[in-house]
């Protein structure tokens, strides 16, 4: 049968033959055209993730910094550590007093890295007065004022106290030889008494009455002394170690000079005690001149602020003029003015 119909055989197949190809043809090309319009609806998608991205970033979008400065601006800068506080108070002078040297001495100037209530850096003991030293043995010590000798010799013996019974120092033979005045002067009602120590001679007697500028003694090293110097101190009260002020406050300050007194407190206006206190000229404000510290503690007895002022510091004749103050590490500076012949005060801290 198939060998009668050749051609018509050869026909169907060629047909079946062409219209599988036009069939896989057509399919091909449908499939093309359904990827290829995929492919082109799925195009916004990175466009929408690039623009998400730009806008999250705050330096690629120049909105960012107009919409965030206004807040930085109108909050509240925080308050430095410490600010200088300027008080109200009044200045109290109560320079009564002339100087235990006189004043073409070698020194006429106490040291000024050892004031009272200091201690030189933690090297000694808080110190209850103040050392006229870098004079020679014999230099003459005078009366800073009227008054009645109350106690005089050595103190290996009790000398001082109302009594006269007690101890004139830390301890028996702190002093050496000492001499204590009861002067004529008080104040507030309270009696005034100025000491003598490490004499190498006493020129008085208990019970002599003195008046200011008299000779009393001289310079020595006798009892707990490195070298030679007087210590000199200003009680109030009372005739006793505990009842020590800082005599810078009540002695003339020097020819031309004057004393620089303050308070460094805290943040509830309690004193900080031995902080380090830093003292510049102001025509020379990064050239350090002088250098202090705040009084410190000390449990046998204490040493004592004025009653009104209520100092931790004091540094005296010191050139009249303007001066500024810091305390090291501390990001602030105070300035202020010392008269000739009187004090210049400062309060600062937290």
């Amino acid at each position: 049968m198939i060998e009668k119909f050749p051609g018509l055989l050869g026909a169907v197949l060629f047909g079946i033959v062409i219209g599988v190809g036009s069939g896989l043809a057509i399919i091909i090309f449908l499939t093309r055209v359904s990827v290829a319009s995929y492919s082109i609806v799925a195009l916004p998608v990175p466009t929408e993730t690039a623009t998400t991205t730009a806008m999250l970033t705050p330096t690629a979008t120049p909105t960012y910094l107009p919409t965030i400065s206004p807040t930085r601006t109108a909050s509240p800068r925080p308050k430095p550590a410490l600010v200088p506080i300027w008080t109200p108070q009044p200045v109290v002078e109560h320079f009564l007093f002339g100087r235990p040297l006189a004043l073409d001495a070698s020194a006429s100037a106490p040291n000024s890295m050892y004031l009272y209530g200091t201690t030189e850096l933690g090297k000694y003991e808080v110190h209850h007065g103040v050392d006229f030293d870098r004079n020679p043995i014999g230099v003459p010590v005078y009366a800073v004022g009227d008054g009645v000798v109350v106690s005089a010799g050595d103190d290996r013996e009790p000398l001082c106290g109302d009594d006269g019974k007690q101890a004139c120092g830390r301890s028996p033979n702190y002093y050496g030889l000492v001499v204590v005045i009861k002067l004529d002067k008080a104040y507030r009602g309270q009696t005034l008494f100025a000491q003598y120590g490490h004499l190498d001679r006493i020129d008085v007697k208990k019970g002599q009455r003195v008046k200011q500028n008299d000779l009393i003694g001289t310079v020595g090293m006798t009892g707990i002394a490195i070298g030679p110097h007087v210590h000199f101190e200003i009680r109030v009260g009372a005739n006793d170690y505990a009842s020590t002020r800082n005599p810078m406050l009540w002695i003339t300050p020097l020819p031309g000079r004057g004393v620089l007194a303050g308070r460094y407190i805290d943040g509830e206006g309690n004193p900080i005690h031995s902080a380090i206190i830093d003292i510049y000229r102001a025509e020379e404000p990064t050239k350090f001149y002088r250098e202090t510290e705040t009084y410190g503690i000390d449990e046998q007895p204490n040493v004592n602020a004025d009653d009104q002022l209520g100092e931790n510091f004091v540094m005296s004749d010191l050139p009249a003029g303007e001066y500024i103050v810091r305390v090291p590490g501390k990001q602030f500076a105070a300035r202020l003015s010392v008269p000739e012949g009187g004090l210049g005060w400062i309060v600062f801290g937290k």
